[in-house]
């Protein structure tokens, strides 16, 4: 099943997705009011450089039969119309250059070289897709009939033929999505099922009457005794347009990461509850200049489906800040190489072309269609609290020796200095013979090199006792990617995290289970590695932490700083760059009992608690990072 739940699954409360809509509302302002000559002069080249195109590729079709020239025709004139369709009409249609009152250049006037008549791809485009977007049932554009995108879509034998059907849709792209938006169109004005007359019936017959004149009878005539390899020429030229607008437009919203939904009501959204849909279904991708002009900046369409009306030529300037947005949030900012966003959505097309009950994975957790009931409590894990299970002592004591030599050997050696504060008071809170509680440390998130770096610091008598050592929550891509690096991370008392799976998941639990009988977790609460200030917003694992251990356990902030020059972002080389100074500040133990009551106090629901509490540790990690900054 799709996303039913859009804050539970984006693990966002009300007050944050209410200030995620303020931020994107203001950058919207700033590209809004700095729009001008630069922008409108941008569209006139496009305009210029199509129309350039096309008529190169028509004389070119026209005055030579060469097989070269004729290839050479084909591929002009199927970029020309390429231009036309993704570049001018698709953005114009948008009223992306209304602001200029130019009558030619205007959404309400704009006509383009396809046989759907802008205007009713408009209304179907504009409305449909852009309101109600990957919602199962109303966003038109997720199911076309003979092509299922979503488990959601019941399975029907049809589907079987879906990749055989999809290749003959790229080749006839033009067709297809005029026939799609013109049934769309028609239902979305309520016309009549078996009424082929109505105005709009009409002028669709119309404008794929003069689309066939122009294309496969006037030039063809002109070419004289060649009217043959003219009419196949034009014909090529199309069917190159289409398959490179199938290629684009289909990376939009089924690649893995761009989520499905259900039950949403668009007419109770909040603008912001719009936002975090509009990202959270639609991914992008990455190209260089010429891809992106000739894709019509679709390659930004997350930028472009939260500003739809914005000119195309901005999207790229403003994705770094709608990935800081994001990242603040802790919002997927799905993103690929065309080609590899590509085959991730022929692979999903490939799958559901089977019934669901051949298919591995759950319709709540498989890469293409994830719910939030893929984050119902102990889902994938029946007993939560069941004892835990310890590696090798031996063979641990011998991987944490080892883990222990080389990092202390790395800081003594490859840093040019290594400045350490609060690490016996950290000791003493580990070795603490009254302590009862476990102790949660909580290290902003620098580099790969956090973990054995910062463990390194600490004493050869702790290093070499692992039930006075860390469990530390690590991500499965990284740490458990073979067999070999699987068993060190295992005895490295390292819990195997799967990103995207939620707070429920197996590792949670059994890091509760540690902090419930004394131990010490180490868990990396922004998620992701983190080289900027100030830390990134936690996520709401933590907060689960806390709260649901049988005592509150002892919170023990730390801040690192340095790591990000040891191995920056993105890594230039597999090996660290070391003669760098590596500061490492342990916080004083911090009682988390008041916190998860102030959290309470402040709270309304379940969300609105754990976004409260995984707020209030942040700010711990915070005050540490003043006095690491001004020591």
């Amino acid at each position: 099943m799709a996303i039913s739940n859009i804050r539970a699954f984006a693990q966002l409360s009300s007050t944050e997705i209410s200030s995620l809509e303020r931020d994107l509302d203001a950058l919207r302002a700033t590209v809004v009011a700095t729009l001008g000559a630069k922008d409108a002069a941008y569209i006139r080249r496009a305009i210029a450089f199509h129309r350039a195109l096309e008529v190169t590729g028509r004389i070119v079709l026209l005055v030579s039969g060469k097989p070269a020239a004729r290839i050479l025709g084909s591929a002009v004139l199927g970029s020309a119309k390429a231009v036309d369709n993704i570049l001018l009409g698709h953005n114009i249609c948008h009223g992306q250059w209304d602001w200029m009152n130019d009558p030619e250049i205007h959404s309400g006037t704009w006509e383009w070289d396809s046989v759907i008549p802008a205007a009713q791809w408009k209304y179907a485009h504009n409305y449909s897709h852009h309101t109600f977007t990957n919602i199962v049932g109303t966003d038109e554009d997720l199911s076309q009939g003979i092509i299922r995108m979503s488990r959601d879509t019941p399975w029907r034998p049809v589907h079987l033929f879906q990749p055989l059907t999809s290749l003959a849709l790229a080749a006839g792209f033009e067709w297809g999505t005029a026939i799609h938006h013109w049934a769309v169109y028609r239902h979305l004005t309520g016309t009549p099922r078996r009424t082929l007359t109505s105005a709009a019936d009409k002028e669709f017959g119309r404008k794929i009457a003069r689309q066939v004149i122009k294309d496969y009878i006037l030039f063809p005539a002109l070419s004289g005794k060649s009217w043959k390899t003219t009419l196949l020429s034009n014909a090529i030229a199309g069917a190159l347009r289409n398959c490179w607008l199938y290629t684009t437009i289909f990376c939009g919203h089924f690649p893995d990461g761009a989520e499905k939904f259900v039950g949403v009501d668009v007419k109770s959204e909040t603008r912001g509850e719009w936002y975090l849909r509009q990202i959270l279904g639609t991914s992008n991708f990455t190209s260089g200049k010429f891809v992106t002009f000739m894709s019509g900046g679709l390659g930004y369409q997350i930028e472009h489906h939260l500003f739809p009306d914005l000119p195309c030529n901005r999207l790229p300037e403003i994705s770094s800040q709608v990935r800081a947005v994001c990242a603040k949030y802790g919002i997927p900012y799905t993103t690929g190489s065309l080609y590899g966003q590509f085959w991730l959505s022929f692979r999903t097309l490939s799958k559901l072309a089977v019934p669901d009950a051949l298919l591995w994975r759950t319709s709540d957790d498989a890469p293409e269609t994830r719910s939030e009931r893929m984050l119902a409590a102990h889902a994938q894990c029946p007993e939560p609290k069941r004892a835990l299970r310890r590696p090798n002592r031996m063979a641990s004591i011998g991987m944490f020796a080892m883990i222990g030599a080389v990092a202390k050997m790395g800081l003594a050696l490859g840093t040019k200095s290594t400045t350490v504060r609060g690490r016996d008071a950290f000791v003493a809170t580990i070795l603490d013979p009254q302590r009862t509680a476990g102790v949660l440390v909580v290290p902003n998130h620098r580099s790969t090199l956090d973990d054995p770096l910062m463990w390194g610091t600490l004493p050869w008598s702790m290093l070499l006792r692992p039930r006075l050592m860390r469990w530390s929550l690590g991500a499965a891509e990284l740490c458990f990617t073979n067999p070999v690096t699987s068993m060190m991370s295992s005895l490295a008392q390292v819990l195997a995290t799967v990103r995207g799976d939620g707070i429920f998941q197996p590792a949670i639990d059994r890091a509760i289970s540690v902090l419930d009988t004394g131990g010490v977790v180490n868990i990396f609460s922004e998620g992701r590695i983190n080289q900027g200030t100030p830390t990134l917003r936690f996520k709401w694992g933590i907060a689960r932490l806390v709260a649901e251990t049988v005592e509150p356990p002892v919170l023990v902030p730390v801040y690192l700083g340095g790591f990000e020059h040891v191995v920056p972002l993105p890594r230039l080389r597999r090996m660290p760059f070391w003669g760098r100074d590596i500061r490492i500040t342990f916080g004083a133990p911090v009682d988390t009992a008041p916190i998860i009551a102030a959290a309470r106090r402040t709270s309304f629901s379940t969300e609105e608690f754990r976004s409260a509490l995984a707020a209030l540790i942040r700010i711990e990690v915070e005050k540490l990072r003043t006095q690491h900054e001004t020591a």
